[in-house]
């Protein structure tokens, strides 16, 4: 009886090890990214998630001027990120470029936003200062 309880459980550590080396995806080399195609070096990119989409605005800020909005799962192109006014426990905004007019700018709240990519800060993240401007 000994002797059976030994064999079966060889036989299943060996399936179990067996199974996990067949279970081990096999890493090919990336290969180069298609003329057009986005890489990782280009703008990072951000999924809506507010219930009712969000407002972007001209500043980082809720009392600034609304200038246009994104529906949910709309995804946004993310210039860089900076510190703003905290929306529900969350003060980093997204600086963001407008797809049919890459020359304009607006900031959407980081609190409705998954990034994709990695943001990095914008070069002026912080609070202007006295004058209530935003550096950026």
């Amino acid at each position: 009886m000994l002797k059976r309880t030994r064999t079966t459980a060889a036989v299943a550590a060996g399936a179990i090890a067996f199974g996990a080396l067949a279970a081990t995806p096999v890493m090919a080399a990336p290969a180069a990214a298609p003329e057009g195609m986005k890489t990782w070096s280009d703008e990072a990119r951000g999924v809506v998630t507010g219930y009712n989409g969000i407002a972007v605005r001209a500043r980082p800020s809720l009392n600034s001027e609304k200038i246009g909005r994104y529906g949910r799962s709309h995804i946004a192109n993310i210039v860089c990120k900076v510190a703003g006014q905290d929306v529900a426990g969350n003060g980093i905004w997204f600086k963001v470029r407008k797809h049919d007019d890459p020359s304009r700018h607006g900031f959407i709240a980081a609190r409705y936003v998954k990034n994709v990519d990695y943001v990095p800060y914008c070069e002026h993240h912080r609070w202007g200062g006295g004058d209530g401007t935003w550096g950026y």
